[in-house]
């Protein structure tokens, strides 16, 4: 095999992985960037070294997790209508969601009041070495309960309303999960089996177009393509656990975008862009192809008009820097 034609299966293998650098550590910091452009994710710092997994796509090779550092990238100005859903041809520009932007605003806990009542009822019991509370926390899946002996505690406990007791961790803080992360641990828990049972009910149904952790809603959230199919409807629902499985519409499956991003390819080498291209991913919601390219990007409205003709998706265009090798 040749160099160049190595060096062309790399960048077409490099164009497939999606960006995930919204997703990085220092978890459970919130960042919301409303109108449109929403890129937040809460993940608790630390999570990733005891194996929490933030997200997966659903019939992909890439979880949602460690990235290296992120790259500048320019948000493309807002279409003249108004209208996020443009299709990238004429006057108008398509925009779409990146990174985790759907899961940017989890719906409140129903029962908070009934569950902060439980916890402030609770007795302080970290001075009873049979079983000490270190923390108790409302959570979308009711209270969760950090304690020191999980076999002497949950009985009690429970009778009082706690819905989850799990012992805590003492050497968690040294890698970076403090009390507030182990209760988020715990919910993640629970997801895990739910996620496990969705992706072997749908193994082998065409149309997925995305299989995730909502762990602030606590929920795993099943996109695909529409029209979804009744099987594929039918997961929706609340698990015996409390977790919610939520299916979300999307105009485009992960088969889709990959078809796209190797039609982008062709266009690429064919059109003389391929020194411009940085990146290119899904739109996390569904709705079409994102595409990078290094500035100067004079020319966003036309290269969006052009791609989406060569791809047949809705593409937008994101201002990107290339990737800078790392120095160690």
């Amino acid at each position: 095999m040749s160099d160049d034609e190595l060096t062309s299966r790399l960048e077409r293998l490099a164009g497939s992985v999606r960006s995930t650098d919204a997703a990085v550590p220092q978890v459970l910091a919130e960042v919301r960037r409303r109108q449109g452009r929403r890129r937040a994710f809460a993940v608790v710092g630390g999570v990733a070294a005891v194996g929490l997994v933030v997200g997966a796509v659903l019939g992909g090779s890439a979880w949602l997790g460690g990235a290296p550092g992120p790259r500048p990238v320019a948000d493309p100005p807002p279409s003249p209508t108004g209208n996020p859903s443009s299709t990238g041809i004429g006057e108008e520009l398509f925009r779409c969601q990146r990174g985790l932007q759907p899961y940017a605003d989890p719906p409140p806990i129903d029962d908070l009041a009934d569950q902060q009542a439980i916890v402030d009822s609770l007795p302080d019991t970290r001075k009873i070495s049979a079983w000490g509370l270190v923390r108790a926390e409302p959570t979308p899946l009711g209270v969760v309960a950090l304690v020191v002996n999980a076999q002497f505690a949950e009985p009690p406990l429970t009778a009082l309303g706690v819905s989850h007791v799990r012992e805590w961790d003492p050497s968690g803080p040294e890698v970076g999960l403090d009390e507030h992360a182990q209760v988020v641990q715990v919910v993640g828990w629970q997801l895990d089996p739910v996620l496990r049972e969705v992706r072997r009910e749908t193994g082998g149904i065409p149309g997925s177009a995305g299989l995730a952790y909502w762990h602030e809603a606590g929920a795993v959230v099943v996109q695909w393509k529409t029209p979804v199919p009744p099987e594929v409807e039918a997961l929706a629902g609340e698990r015996a656990n409390g977790v919610r499985v939520e299916v979300w519409p999307a105009d485009y499956s992960a088969g889709d975008v990959r078809r796209a991003q190797a039609d982008l390819q062709a266009w690429l080498e064919q059109s003389g862009n391929r020194d411009r291209w940085t990146s290119s991913y899904g739109c996390s919601d569904g709705a079409g192809l994102v595409v990078g390219i290094a500035p100067p990007l004079e020319d966003r409205a036309e290269l969006q008009r052009l791609i989406t003709e060569a791809v047949g998706m809705p593409t937008m265009v994101v201002a990107e820097e290339h990737p800078v090798d790392r120095a160690w």
